[in-house]
């Protein structure tokens, strides 16, 4: 696929472009060849995963000219202190 949904039916060695086994135009921009599927992709069966927790926002204190540690929080589940080094 090149612009604009424009699909290229040129085959290296091949001198003259054929009919690609009875695809048409529409099926090849689609791309709804073959067989069906056996049940419908979005129905009973399927269920969207759980929606995630709501984060705290990271705050940090910046009171000071310089942060040299903080403390940040990762999905309730540790603490991730970091240290900067200032040289």
């Amino acid at each position: 696929m090149w612009r604009s949904g424009y699909v290229s039916r040129y085959v290296p060695g091949q001198k003259e472009v054929d009919k690609l086994r009875d695809i048409t135009d529409h099926e090849l921009k689609t791309k709804t060849y073959g067989a069906a599927p056996d049940e419908p992709l979005l129905g009973n069966y399927f269920s969207l995963p759980r929606r995630p927790d709501a984060m705290d926002r990271i705050t940090l204190d910046s009171s000071l000219a310089t942060v040299s540690n903080f403390t940040i929080s990762l999905a309730q589940l540790m603490a991730l202190t970091l240290v900067e080094v200032l040289m």
